[in-house]
């Protein structure tokens, strides 16, 4: 992975973005101020993002050990219409959930695309006798969402990780890695995609 030189405009912590919410005007109807409704919110959000790393490893585990008829279910999905078919009823009829609620989830089926980059004995190991530990102290999920469709994805989350860069200056990072990189390649192979409705994240031009 190449460390290019800061040369493109932040985006996520300019004045102009942070500026938008200053904390001294931050405050609660819950007789906390600011910096604790901050705290609280933060370590609040990291517990459970502990938890649901923890449960989609469970999840993703489980639905990759079903059989039918002699055949595994190895991937999440194009296993092909007999085994997935018969999958979905499983879930939906015997089980009596709807599996699609997170496996199809946008974040929650990019975070699992790392789990055997995470665990390479993911489909070995049971995560019921032996947890698999998320492997980052500082980074949180949003940040593995951001890059998943990169080819440089575990490099840049390392650097995050060493460097403790903010959810933001992350974001700010990879715009100014990916603008340097096409610039480089002189044609737009990543882009940033942004929506209301949608966490942003890198995009591969294909």
């Amino acid at each position: 992975m190449k460390n290019y030189p800061k040369s493109f405009e932040d985006v996520f912590t300019s004045d102009r973005s942070i500026n938008k919410c200053q904390m001294d005007k931050v405050s609660t109807d819950i007789n906390l101020n600011g910096d604790d409704y901050r705290d609280l919110m933060r370590e609040t959000y990291h517990a459970f993002y502990r938890d649901i790393f923890d449960n989609l490893v469970k999840v993703s585990w489980l639905s990759s050990r079903f059989c039918y008829d002699g055949k595994n279910r190895e991937r999440k999905r194009y296993n092909g219409v007999y085994l997935d078919s018969a999958f979905g009823v499983f879930m939906r009829h015997h089980v009596g959930v709807e599996s699609r609620l997170i496996t199809r989830d946008h974040a929650f089926y990019h975070i699992s695309s790392y789990f055997p980059d995470f665990f390479p004995d993911f489909h070995v190991l049971n995560p019921f006798e032996k947890k698999f530990e998320y492997p980052y102290k500082h980074i949180t999920l949003e940040y593995l969402v951001y890059v998943y469709q990169m080819e440089e994805r575990m490099e840049l989350l390392a650097k995050a990780e060493e460097e403790k860069m903010r959810y933001t200056e992350f974001m700010d990072y990879i715009i100014n890695y990916i603008s340097s990189y096409n610039e480089e390649l002189g044609e737009q192979y990543y882009e940033i995609t942004l929506s209301h409705v949608y966490m942003p994240y890198v995009k591969v031009k294909k």
